[in-house]
């Protein structure tokens, strides 16, 4: 995928299009139950504005489609502190305490992801695919015990044509995504740009925060004023 800055005319009239408030966004990417992608690398770029705003409007039953849990109190780590959350979709909870007691007390279900095979599962659902082949995890107790985890939608592994087994991953997709609100987000740029540049596909609504005069090239992108 290509950076957002690429684009910019197309993400300056978006911008003028549908400028709305953070308790608009919200309202809009995070009804109670809704699939909510967010984006950032164990917080660092991730949308603060909008995951407080969430946590003041109390959406709850959240499922979060994210790369991590970030840290307590910090990134989406503070809806999880809020106990907002019902279902995490991640390659990574280790920065947070309290989501691993959580899953082990089976007060949210966590489907923890090889962090590749997540980014391929969201692209594969923004360009509207069933999923994806991948060889990560053939073999292994989470492929094999039918407990689902990480290998949740998957299909019997197969050899292809270069003989080596690969098995199918369901693509993903959100209600809503919450890509990033510092400054210079919307440039996607180096380590921020992961996983935003997927998850700014692949939702049925997306929103962008950044400042002023900024330009996205999401679909449909709503900028938070």
């Amino acid at each position: 995928m290509r950076p957002a800055a690429q684009t910019p005319a197309r993400g300056e009239a978006a911008m003028k299009k549908r400028p709305v408030t953070a308790a608009e966004a919200v309202s809009r990417i995070a009804a109670d139950g809704a699939r909510v992608m967010i984006g950032g690398f164990v917080g660092v770029g991730s949308p603060h504005r909008l995951i407080d705003e969430m946590d003041r409007q109390q959406r709850r039953h959240l499922t979060l489609i994210c790369n991590d849990t970030a840290r307590p109190g910090f990134g989406v780590g503070r809806l999880v502190d809020a106990g907002l959350v019902a279902k995490i979709i991640t390659s990574h909870i280790g920065t947070h305490p309290a989501v691993q007691r959580a899953m082990l007390e089976g007060r949210i279900e966590v489907e923890l992801v090889p962090q590749g095979t997540l980014a391929e599962r969201i692209r594969a659902g923004a360009f509207g695919l069933g999923g994806v082949l991948t060889p990560t995890g053939v073999g292994t107790l989470a492929a094999d015990d039918g407990s689902g985890g990480d290998q949740a939608g998957a299909g019997p592994a197969r050899a292809g044509r270069d003989g080596r087994r690969r098995q199918r991953r369901r693509g993903d997709r959100g209600d809503g995504c919450a890509a990033g609100d510092r400054p210079g987000a919307v440039d996607w740029r180096g380590r921020l740009a992961n996983p935003r540049n997927a998850i700014a596909h692949a939702a049925s609504v997306q929103t962008i925060t950044a400042p002023e005069g900024r330009s996205s090239s999401a679909d449909n992108a709503s900028p938070i004023a």
